[in-house]
């Protein structure tokens, strides 16, 4: 066992030693919303979509003229758009969630062409969540007099509930809290040689398999998926 071990390890530093490897920023944009179950129903198409940033680092390391490796990191805006209408028992006629997370991508790499070259892109993607807030606002009817209200609260992780009342923060502990992610993302795009270096316009598209939250009543289920567009500047040989 332990040769076979040692022997897939010469093997995996022999291909990297061998591999053609390139790194570079990545820029773009998520267009987001999230799979929300039963409530999509309720609110008739009311959920839409949010865009965030993507911003990070890509890489590209390239075994065969055809077959690469491309892992990345990058922070990624997420969420949705909650269009509740006007007939809410709340009066809440649109609310944003949005969610800050760290992406890793883990994609395979199948290219074809020349000069200009397309590929295709698949693998997972591991995700962890660092923060979020839900901005609403509406108009409050009672006794026959409406009023406009807005709010803006930060998602706050913590041990245990305090049971604190406030306009600020609402809490999620960490047993109701799935700050970890495993997705899944596909797409492709094209690669264009600049100054001797490649330029990618990539579009790719991420379903996340977990709900973020876990056994809380009022959130019966919250999964992300998102577009991202983005363009990436691979330095390297």
């Amino acid at each position: 066992m332990k040769k076979v071990f040692l022997t897939l390890v010469l093997a995996g530093t022999a291909a990297l030693a061998q591999a053609q490897i390139q790194i570079g920023p990545k820029v773009g944009v998520n267009v987001a919303t999230m799979n929300l179950g039963e409530r999509e129903n309720k609110v008739e198409d009311g959920i839409g979509y949010a865009a965030g940033l993507n911003v990070g680092v890509a890489s590209n390391i390239r075994f065969t003229k055809m077959l690469s490796f491309a892992p990345e990191i990058s922070f990624s805006q997420k969420g949705y758009k909650y269009d509740l209408g006007t007939s809410t028992m709340n009066g809440t006629e649109e609310e944003t969630f949005k969610t800050n997370y760290i992406d890793m991508p883990l994609l395979l790499r199948g290219t074809f062409g020349s000069v200009v070259k397309a590929y295709v892109n698949a693998g997972p993607t591991l995700s962890y969540w660092l923060s979020g807030r839900y901005e609403g606002k509406g108009n409050y009817t009672e006794n026959e007099v409406t009023q406009p209200f807005a709010y803006d609260l930060e998602v706050k992780f913590v041990k245990e509930y305090d049971q604190i009342e406030t306009e600020d923060f609402v809490e999620v502990s960490k047993e109701h809290a799935n700050r970890f992610e495993v997705g899944a993302s596909f797409g492709g795009g094209v690669m264009l040689p600049v100054a001797g270096k490649n330029f990618l316009v990539d579009a790719r598209y991420t379903l996340v398999w977990k709900d973020i939250y876990n056994e809380m009543d009022a959130n019966e289920k919250e999964r992300n998926k998102f577009l991202t567009l983005s363009v990436i500047y691979l330095l390297g040989n």
